[in-house]
């Protein structure tokens, strides 16, 4: 399902890309038209939800003391170590969705998996269930481990 959302996404992008290119070539660039860039975060209405880097979400963490570690792996991964202050539930949880209910709506998330796949499937979910601030460590824990910024084993 997953792969076939992509795919439609993927179809619909170039599908726009075609229709811009066939506007500037009938009717000229204007002065205002910029260059399409990837899309780092999107907005709901009083939501935010921004991709960030290991440096970055590191430094989200340093600057805000308030912000909610999710670390959304497998028990058996958490083993291997976790961001300091994570705490920990199983997206593979029967129970998961009450879990997340059980979070505060009023603090940001940096939500994180391995390498940001599960993470990234999970965004939906939680704007729908009224988060309103989640940084989404992008290449997950193992870019975190990789630029040596630190673990907690339990």
């Amino acid at each position: 399902m997953r792969f076939l959302n992509q795919r439609v996404l993927r179809i619909l992008v170039f599908g726009g890309v075609i229709c811009l290119s066939l506007s500037i070539s009938l009717y000229g660039a204007s002065a205002e038209f910029e260059l399409l860039k990837p899309i780092e975060s999107f907005s709901v209405p009083d939501t935010v939800v921004r991709d960030v880097d290991p440096h970055q979400a590191a430094q989200v963490l340093e600057d805000r003391k308030d912000v909610l570690v999710l670390d959304i792996r497998t028990p058996r991964e958490w083993q291997a170590g976790m961001i300091p202050g994570a705490i920990g539930i199983n997206r593979y949880d029967r129970e998961f969705q009450n879990l997340i209910d059980a979070l505060p709506r009023d603090r940001p998330l940096l939500l994180y998996c391995r390498t940001g796949s599960r993470s990234r499937g999970v965004l939906q979910m939680l704007v729908q269930k009224g988060f309103n601030q989640i940084f989404h460590l992008e290449s997950g824990i193992h870019a975190w481990v990789q630029n040596n910024l630190g673990i907690e084993k339990h």
